[in-house]
């Protein structure tokens, strides 16, 4: 389970900074710089480091629910709201045996977050009818970081970090630039505009991680 993509210590290698036990003067800066790439990248991506989702609601009455923090670690719990009552569901995977609970769910697809309504010999079933009745308790993330996520990660916080070097009235060469005339921003590099502020370059290593639309 992934706590973090690139620790202080990587960061710092990867920029050349020297590394050392006594925290220097751009240790505040980076940690701005990381935690700003990874909700960049996470945008991209989906979830990276591992992040709990607590009380997540849905409407019953389908087969199936998606999770909407993807892709999906684990399930820690579901309740199944019958009015009055709460019901906990049971873990039970989709092809288990002797699958006798007639008060359970399975985790189909770990990556689309997609969790199904099980009963006695696994068939499935709808999620008891209503609004807002089911509840989900579960965490994203994922087990390890892909090599080409940690190295766009890296490369963007290279890329921020050599913007706050610049001097004053320095033109910046990765930043948008606003036009108060067009109201729009100038691009003086491609830059997305579903990730302001991300150059394209960081997007195209990003593709092969990129993440599905959700639709629920």
């Amino acid at each position: 389970m992934v706590t973090e993509i690139a620790d202080l210590a990587t960061v710092k290698l990867f920029l050349r900074i020297p590394n050392s036990m006594q925290p220097n003067q751009d240790d505040a800066v980076l940690q701005i710089l990381t935690a700003a790439a990874q909700r960049a990248v996470e945008r991209e991506t989906g979830r990276i480091v591992a992040f709990t989702v607590t009380a997540e609601r849905h409407d019953g009455g389908r087969c199936e629910l998606y999770c909407r923090e993807l892709p999906v670690l684990y399930i820690r719990n579901i309740e199944e709201g019958w009015g009055y009552y709460n019901y906990e569901l049971d873990d039970q995977l989709v092809n288990a045996l002797p699958a006798l609970s007639m008060w359970a769910f399975s985790l189909d697809n770990a990556a689309e977050g997609i969790v199904s309504r099980r009963a006695p010999g696994n068939v499935q079933v709808p999620f008891v009818r209503g609004r807002n009745n089911i509840r989900v308790d579960y965490v994203a993330g994922r087990r390890e970081v892909p090599a080409d996520v940690k190295l766009a990660f890296l490369e963007l916080v290279s890329i921020w970090y050599r913007e706050t070097q610049q001097r004053p009235g320095q033109a910046s060469s990765g930043s948008a630039v606003f036009n108060a005339l067009d109201t729009d921003f100038t691009r003086t590099t491609a830059i997305s505009s579903m990730n302001l502020g991300v150059p394209d370059e960081i997007l195209e290593m990003l593709k092969g991680d990129r993440r599905r639309p959700l639709f629920s």
